[in-house]
This record gives C-alpha cells, structure tokens and sequence, in this order.
C-alpha cells in the first residue's frame, strides 16, 4: 500500500512539473512544444473515446470497462482513461469528444476521430474508419468549421488548426488483425504487410499539413505486441528461446521494434522536409517494455505483468476470456496490472506512459 502511495505521488509530481516547465516552454530538435490550445486525436481502439460505440451502439460488450474512473462505460476500451485523456489533462484541457457523438458534442478543443478496430491501412474487417478515413473526416470538420459562422456555440474558431496538436496512435490492429483473423504468421506480416504500413503514417502528416494546415504533430509507436497477453495465449511457444528475459515474444516484438524505428526516421523526414512542420514521437512500445521488464518499479504487480486483469489468462494455454460480459472474471485491483483485457491497457499504465511520454518530448 505504501508503494502505491510513493508511485502516486511520484506520478503526479511528474506531471505537474512537466506541465508547468517542459510543457509550456520545453525545446526540441524539431521545435518547441508548448501548451497546444487545442488537439485532434487519430487512432483505434487505444484512442478512441467514443466513435465506434456512436456508430455501433450496443454491438460491443462494456460491462466493467470505464469502472476504475468513470464508474460507468465511457465509450473507452479501459477499465479508466486512455492515453490521450492523461495528454489533455496534462494540457489543461478537457478530454477530446468523438467526431460522431453528435448530441451535446464540443469540439471547442479539438475532437477525437479514433475508431475501435481501425487500422492504418485501408484493411479493418471491424470498421470503415481506417487511418485515411479520419483524416477526410478532419478535413470535413474543418471545412465546416470554416463555413460556419463566427462564434458557433461549441465549434473551435478557425485559427485552431495551424496551433492545435495532432496526435496519431496506430497500427497495432494492422498486425493483431492479421494473427489472429488472417491467421498469417509474424514473418509474413513483416514481409507482407509492414512494406504498405510504413507508408501509411507520412501520407497521413502530408495531408493534415496541407489540406489543414497542421503544423505540430505526436506520433506515438505501436506497443510491443510479443508482450500482450492475448497474443501470449493464442500464439505462445513451448520453446524458451522464443520468449526474452521478461517473458514476451521475441520475434514478434523484433518486428514491431524494427517497424517503429522505421516509422521515427520517416516521421522526422517529414519534418525535415517541411520547415514549418514540428514532429514529437511518442515511444509506448519501449515505455511497454520498461514496464514489463520492472513492474514494481512503477507501482505493478510481477505476477500479473503479463495478464489481463479482465478477463484472466494471457500465460501459455491460458486463454484470456471476453471482457464486458457477465461470466468473466475481473481482478480486484486493476492498478496493479498493465493490461485491462488483453490487448487494452489499464488506466493506471496509461498514466505511466504519459508521464514518460511528456517527459521525453522536450529531448526529442
């Protein structure tokens, strides 16, 4: 108990300085990032704050997601918030509303266009929302923006765009799509699918940054899949040589290692090659991997390092079971674990990735 108290502590003494100094005035190679006014989230399920569960009411289950925050679901894949909530509140600004709310929506600070099961490439078998999809929405939103006129109840005011921060956390269904739907193994996806995914990110910054005129950009790496527990069960080996020393897939986190590197030196290509443009990056997949390696150096439990905490399992032959219904276990303490429920992190990781996050942007 002591040790959650300390790591609390920490936590948000991090982010308070971060916010008053690194935030407001913080420097980097790429430029300095200060207190953006307003933000414009792009992503899938590890963003979205509501879209797919607008577009497809009651098609999903949600009993217990949202339960450590809000008390109730939020439209979020979480038992509390995403990434991106802590990134807004650390902004001082309040949490994103998702582009197909509709009713008592406000947008004055930005919108969020993630989508549940949206993939970077135009491939999602779950949604029609893919990565260019939401980013011809932004286009629309501003286009309306601009339309409508001046001082609309809830819309931002047309000088948003060049100042707000455009975030883009995706990628990671493009490879969970592919194991465990198209069945095809880690090496096909890395010969098959990465070569059109690595392209996928800079077309979308090229387009914000002309059709928009989007400016500053955080682009955040897709997480270190080997360490999920969902494609530990379905996926794991008999073999110890397959797993590092934190227990995770080698060779699926070697790809995904090799794919985000790969997507850091286009994404500051970008920004080499558009003086106007300021590029962060966002590194998850190796904040994912601290974590794992020493759990109980940021307040969780070894023992569930590499479990879902709703829905149990994630270990070899341990099958993690559905969240969201009735019949599925949920652990008593989700703080102590890093994923939710199996592919989704848990509220109190989202917290540590943030931190580490903002922390890291001023030396990028």
């Amino acid at each position: 108990m002591e040790a959650m108290v300390i790591r609390k502590l920490v936590i948000a003494l991090v982010m308070a300085v971060y916010r008053i100094l690194a935030v407001r005035s913080g420097q980097s190679s790429s430029g300095s990032i200060v207190s953006p006014d307003s933000m414009f989230a792009f992503g899938d399920s590890l963003s979205d704050t509501g879209n797919d569960a607008s577009a497809f009411p009651g098609s999903k289950p949600s009993l217990h997601y949202g339960q450590t925050f809000f008390r109730k679901f939020a439209g979020r894949a979480s038992d509390g918030r995403l990434l991106i909530d802590f990134l807004a509140q650390a902004f001082g600004l309040p949490f994103l509303s998702p582009y197909l709310q509709g009713f008592n929506a406000d947008y004055r600070h930005g919108v969020n266009f993630a989508a549940r099961g949206a993939t970077a490439r135009s491939t999602s078998i779950v949604t029609p929302f893919f990565l260019s999809v939401q980013v011809s929405q932004m286009i629309h939103f501003r286009e309306a923006v601009l339309a409508a006129p001046q001082a609309t109840p809830l819309l931002p005011n047309s000088t948003v765009f060049s100042t707000a921060l455009y975030v883009i956390y995706i990628g990671i269904n493009d490879f969970w799509q592919n194991l465990n739907n198209n069945r095809m193994t880690i090496q096909q996806i890395n010969s098959t699918v990465v070569p059109q995914l690595i392209q996928t990110v800079p077309k979308a910054l090229e387009r914000l940054y002309h059709d928009v005129g989007a400016r500053k950009f955080l682009i955040v790496t897709v997480p270190a899949v080997g360490c999920l527990p969902v494609v530990l069960s379905e996926f794991g080996s008999s073999s110890s040589e397959d797993y590092d020393a934190s227990g995770c897939l080698r060779a699926f986190d070697d790809v995904v290692g090799s794919y985000n590197a790969r997507l850091r030196a286009l994404a500051l290509g970008f920004a080499g090659k558009f003086a106007q443009a300021r590029v962060f990056f966002g590194d998850i997949f190796a904040v994912h991997k601290d974590v794992i390696a020493n759990p109980e150096l940021h307040g969780f439990a070894p023992s569930s390092k590499l479990s879902a905490c709703c829905g149990g399992g994630g270990k070899l032959h341990e099958a993690v079971k559905q969240c969201g219904v009735i019949a599925t276990p949920v652990c008593e303490s989700p703080s102590s674990y890093i994923s939710w429920d199996g592919i989704h992190f848990t509220d109190a990781f989202n917290r540590v990735a943030a931190a580490s996050i903002l922390g890291s942007i001023p030396s990028i």
